[in-house]
């Protein structure tokens, strides 16, 4: 078995911030991010960002194609994600749920009683993908 490795460079933009959805796996800030890196660069996955909120972390899943439809059987990839990106990562997710709101369809956020983002502002990220 031949393991293959390739760094994805993911920029977290405003309009994936604007765009994003609080609370939504694969319709968050990072989410677009990823699925617009992943774009670039020709491969057929799909990203979901889950918030595991008794730990305070952030995980990202990329799926690949594997039949009719994304909910087919599925192979994930693995990846590594640096410790300062991690971090960096859960504290978006934590106040992007926590304090952004959607208003209609999604395409315009804005932030709850005021509120200033701290974390949430536009940064880049590497995943090292192993498939």
């Amino acid at each position: 078995m031949r393991i293959n490795t390739h760094k994805l460079k993911v920029k977290v933009t405003d309009e994936h911030i604007k765009k994003g959805m609080p609370d939504s796996c694969d319709k968050c800030a990072i989410a677009l991010a990823v699925q617009s890196a992943i774009n670039k660069d020709g491969a057929p996955w799909q990203c979901y960002v889950e918030m595991n909120h008794k730990l305070l972390e952030a995980s990202i899943i990329l799926k690949t194609w594997a039949g009719k439809t994304w909910d087919d059987e599925v192979t994930k990839s693995s990846f590594v994600v640096k410790r300062e990106h991690q971090t960096r990562i859960n504290k978006f997710v934590q106040e992007f749920d926590r304090f952004f709101v959607t208003r209609g369809t999604g395409e315009s956020n804005g932030t709850r009683n005021g509120f200033i983002p701290i974390n949430c502002k536009p940064f880049d990220f590497e995943l090292e993908v192993i498939t």
